[in-house]
């Protein structure tokens, strides 16, 4: 390839080639640690070989929360959509039973406000992780979170990475599910009537399991490298967080392996799983383990 200026390079980007790997990558549910995930790592180290990168891939053990669903049943009535989130706990078939309260939104104040210990608690907003340490440290049962008119998939450990074992009692001791607004809003309802009593159930599959992370490097050896990096892991069908990015990197990649010995520096491109559902523990383990 002749040699053009570096501002010129972004015409050579292809959003055929782009697209092209953004099917190939989106055809899987990508959870952490899982084949289908697998199976995206694959394809992305083979493309980027074929493009005259080397490749590394590592599989750290790590641990991994896995929501499967989350269940809010009140008066015989099960309440929908509704969904739990990664580190939430698992209830059991029976669920977790308690008085249904509000505690605006869910702050530590508040939660004390409502007399939150051993009830189930209804809360507005996300499910977050300092939602869910507040409501562990007031002995909440559960927390159920009014999420807006879409329920957004949240994880709720407040540790960054794999918990070391003088963080594990940091890790979430609630179940903890969300709604929607008209949910929410029936929910409000039912209070205002009078005494409500509610049950909610969640299956979440937590535990150590391997993640793949793959690092391509493009003339690293001895030299100032630049690192783009990005995870890989998905919580749905598609092209979802984070599809377009991965083959944003894959098409960058290859322009840049096509102008190497224009390059002053080497570039290594980093490929994460656990970003969703361990809490960015992919990422946290490689600076862990590569950090001289």
């Amino acid at each position: 390839m002749a040699t053009t200026a570096p501002a010129d390079w972004i015409d050579e980007v292809s959003s055929d080639r782009m697209m092209a790997d953004t099917r190939e990558i989106a055809q899987w549910v990508r959870l952490s640690g899982s084949e289908d995930e697998r199976k995206a790592f694959d394809y992305i180290a083979e493309t980027l070989q074929g493009a005259g990168l080397k490749t590394s891939l590592y599989e750290p053990t790590c641990l991994v929360s896995l929501p499967v669903s989350g269940e809010i049943v009140v008066d015989g009535e099960s309440l929908t959509p509704c969904i739990a989130h990664a580190f939430s706990i698992s209830t059991g078939e029976a669920g977790l039973s308690g008085e249904l309260v509000y505690a605006g939104r869910g702050t530590a104040q508040e939660l004390a406000a409502a007399g939150a210990r051993g009830k189930v608690v209804l809360t507005e907003g996300l499910s977050t992780p300092a939602k869910a340490d507040d409501a562990t440290q007031a002995g909440a049962l559960a927390v159920i979170s009014i999420s807006g008119d879409h329920i957004h998939e949240m994880i709720v450990s407040p540790i960054w990475g794999s918990p070391t074992p003088d963080r594990l009692d940091r890790v979430p001791q609630v179940a903890i599910v969300s709604i929607d607004t008209e949910t929410g809003e029936k929910l409000k309802k039912r209070l205002e009537s009078g005494p409500t009593r509610a049950t909610v159930k969640t299956v979440v599959d937590t535990g150590w399991r391997k993640i793949p992370t793959l690092i391509a490097d493009l003339d690293v050896d001895d030299r100032d490298y630049v690192m783009f990096s990005g995870h890989v892991d998905s919580w749905h069908y598609g092209a979802m967080d984070n599809g377009t990015a991965n083959a944003t990197m894959i098409e960058t990649a290859r322009i840049l392996a096509a102008h190497r010995s224009e390059l002053r520096r080497g570039v290594r491109f980093a490929f994460w799983s656990g970003h969703s559902h361990a809490r960015y523990a992919g990422s946290t383990w490689y600076a862990d383990a590569f950090w001289f």
